[in-house]
């Protein structure tokens, strides 16, 4: 019995100093530029609004569960609607025919298990949830409008100790608004693809 509880303390010793001692996990900032395809949902069907491009600066913490395990917590808040001014411009435009929405603010808080295939190739899942302001062109709401849901994955490759280079994929689903001045009141949902290539830095 005594020579079990001692494997189990010298097992739990050394995980808890691997721990300790593995300098992937802290803080982490990103810089990303991005793709998206939209498409607007409605009782009238499915319409395909073309791409749009933007920058994103985001965040967080990158906890190491176990040796090749990681953890990672942060959040994103697209940059386009500053870049352009921040006073009702038109951030991202997405158009279809003579219609046009304008995403203008968006951000996200995110969670991402993954997986490090080697020393210096982490694979992750991912999680998030994600608030905009998508307004049809010639309306401004005062708020953001839209709560979604995204799922993705994507990789991240160590070029230095510090630095990062990162692909990653999002699918993002969102609630229908009813906006009156557009499609007499239907109510419409945006969802989106987002691919992103960026880097990460940890301080």
């Amino acid at each position: 019995m005594k020579k079990c509880v001692g494997g189990v303390l010298l097992v739990s010793f050394l995980a808890l100093s691997a721990h300790a001692q593995d300098r992937r996990q802290g803080w982490f900032i990103t810089l990303d530029a991005g793709l998206d395809s939209m498409s607007l949902v409605s009782d009238a069907g499915t319409d395909d609004f073309g791409q749009g491009s933007g920058v994103s600066l985001g965040g967080g913490y990158e906890f190491s569960l176990w040796p090749n395990v990681a953890l990672l917590l942060g959040g994103m808040y697209d940059l386009d609607y500053f870049l352009q001014g921040g006073s009702g411009s038109e951030g991202t435009s997405f158009k279809s025919g003579a219609e046009i929405i304008n995403q203008k603010i968006r951000y996200s808080l995110y969670v991402a298990p993954g997986l490090y295939i080697r020393k210096d190739t982490l694979l992750y899942g991912k999680a998030a949830y994600v608030v905009s302001k998508t307004d049809p062109a010639g309306v401004r709401s005062a708020e953001p409008n839209f709560n979604g849901f995204g799922l993705g994955a994507g990789v991240r490759y160590a070029l230095t100790p510090r630095s990062f280079l990162a692909l990653e994929f999002q699918r993002v689903t969102n609630n229908a608004v009813v906006f009156p001045e557009f499609r007499n009141g239907l109510a419409i949902s945006p969802s989106y693809t987002n691919f992103t290539l960026g880097l990460v830095y940890k301080p």
